[in-house]
């Protein structure tokens, strides 16, 4: 690129250009996909901690009131049913908002360099990528709220 540059300035008598040999450096780096696939792994673990650590507590605070309905008659599985409804609606609540401000943070940093495209592509990966770790992610809260019984309800006291 350089000596392309100096070509073009001693052809038309221009002065050298300054040049950010750093940046040709940066750019000529190839793509570590060990280190993304790391940083991945970890965004997911930690993610799926901490919705089903909030979940939990969630379901903590609420424990006497699913054994207040299983002692009315509901069954377990339409208590799973109300939980995962409320776990999805959260969820859904949180990953559009975290999108919005994702995608509102990328344009305002980079208006540049936006693609509608490749942010429409980047999106939907965020959207099926969140979802699915919502959906994993409450799954144990929802067996345990299922599983308790109306006396250990009564008895349930948060750790």
């Amino acid at each position: 690129m350089t000596s392309y540059c100096r070509e073009i300035t001693e052809e038309y008598q221009l002065p050298n250009p300054r040049m950010n040999n750093r940046y040709f450096t940066y750019v000529s780096k190839s793509f570590d996909f060990a280190l993304m696939a790391g940083v991945i792994a970890i965004v997911l673990i930690g993610g799926y901690i901490v919705i089903q650590s909030i979940f939990r507590i969630s379901i903590n605070d609420k424990i006497k009131s699913y054994g207040q309905l299983r002692t009315i008659g509901a069954m377990p599985k339409q208590i799973k049913r109300i939980v995962k409804r409320e776990g999805r609606k959260l969820g859904s609540i949180g990953i559009l908002i975290g999108t919005v401000l994702g995608v509102c943070g990328g344009f305002l940093l980079f208006s540049k360099g936006f693609n509608a495209v490749s942010y429409v592509v980047m999106v939907s990966l965020t959207l099926i990528s969140s979802w699915i770790m919502v959906s994993v992610s409450i799954r144990k809260p929802v067996k345990i709220a299922a599983g308790i019984s109306p006396i250990e309800a009564v008895r349930f006291t948060p750790a």
